[in-house]
């Protein structure tokens, strides 16, 4: 088994979730307005930008590239496996 193939939900999993959202998303726009539903569209790719383009540079961090990997890995918590 491959590294990736073990980070990938099983399919079923990734299936529900586009269900859901899409629900949401339709639900939205025919009860709040078309403009709602792209606003929650919107909130992860303004809270990716906010992240990468300000949050990681503030904190030493690449934004692109995730550079220096040590500072990264610091800022989310990650520990290093003992090698």
């Amino acid at each position: 088994m491959t590294r990736l193939a073990r980070l990938q939900a099983p399919k079923w999993r990734r299936l529900l979730k586009v269900v859901i959202v899409l629900g949401v998303v339709l639900g939205l726009s025919s009860t709040v307005g078309r403009a709602w539903a792209y606003g929650v569209l919107a909130l992860p790719l303004v809270a990716a930008v906010v992240i990468h383009v300000w949050w990681l540079p503030k904190n030493g961090v690449n934004g692109w590239s995730g550079e220096p990997k040590e500072r990264y890995y610091e800022l989310i918590g990650h520990r290093k496996a003992d090698s």
